[in-house]
């Protein structure tokens, strides 16, 4: 018994959650594990965050243009399948809210490695 709680104890920050973390944490997080990634992985996952984008905003509420102009950056740590385990927003909004349930609900790539931070950061422009 004292042998599978010292394993415990010594597997336990491998464990530890992810949800722990702050938003700067896992900005800093996903600014590491996007720049670990080659051209083509970045080109895999850059095109789709456009297509959930694309998606999300069939799916979100319009009825509010002025929510839809506040920015916001969404962080996102994936499983080794592309799904999303968990979010942080700032800048919280309907729009944001909506895009963060409809991407915990998608697969995003299949990361090189698990867990995979990744940011989204939205900013409005008329042109």
């Amino acid at each position: 018994m004292n042998q599978l709680l010292l394993v415990v104890f010594c597997l336990f920050p491998a464990f530890a959650s992810a949800r722990a973390l702050d938003i700067e944490q896992v900005k800093i997080r996903a600014s590491i594990d996007e720049a670990s990634l080659s051209e083509g992985q970045h080109a895999q996952l850059v095109a789709s965050l456009k297509e959930i984008a694309r998606i999300v905003s069939a799916d979100c509420p319009a009825s509010d243009r002025a929510d839809r102009r506040l920015p916001f950056t969404l962080v996102m740590e994936l499983d080794a399948s592309g799904k999303v385990l968990s979010t942080w927003i700032t800048g919280e909004s309907e729009f944001s809210g909506c895009l963060s349930k409809t991407m915990s609900r998608s697969l995003l790539f299949v990361p090189p490695k698990a867990p995979f931070f990744t940011s989204f950061e939205y900013t409005f422009s008329n042109g």
